[in-house]
């Protein structure tokens, strides 16, 4: 994936903190099938600023391997910035790259009308705080 392409999803995503940005222009961190999902996100969801990232792989609060945030460079955890938060949650279901795709705390809520947790649906029941995970390998 192009730093050019790199650079355009970042300039369309908000951001919790600096090293999010970082680690998503490093291709040492995040991996092409990453920023592919986001670059499909981004079909369905194009207004800017959009999706709030939260978490990507230096500041994700533990190492999950190589299928996660850290060290593997396969995961992202975002909210919506938008106010429409079931909306992204299905239009996240949307996207091919989007392996795994944990609801987290208020998020859970959606997931029932989404096809429930399953293989199928993608859909996980992550932890309590309010964000949606997405892996893009080894679901």
């Amino acid at each position: 994936m192009s730093i050019e392409t790199r650079a355009s999803i970042c300039d369309w995503l908000a951001f919790s903190a600096d090293s999010q940005r970082a680690d998503l222009m490093d291709p040492n961190l995040t991996t092409t099938d990453l920023i592919e999902f986001l670059v499909q996100l981004r079909v369905y969801r194009p207004q800017p600023q959009s999706v709030l990232v939260t978490s990507v792989h230096s500041d994700h609060p533990t190492i999950d391997g190589p299928d996660g945030h850290n060290p593997g460079g396969n995961a992202i955890d975002f909210v919506d910035n938008l106010g429409a938060p079931e909306h992204l949650l299905a239009d996240v279901q949307k996207c091919p790259n989007a392996r795994g795709i944990g609801a987290g705390g208020s998020y859970q809520q959606y997931a029932a009308a989404l096809g429930g947790y399953s293989p199928e649906s993608k859909l996980f029941e992550d932890n309590n705080s309010d964000h949606i995970h997405v892996q893009v390998v080894g679901y």
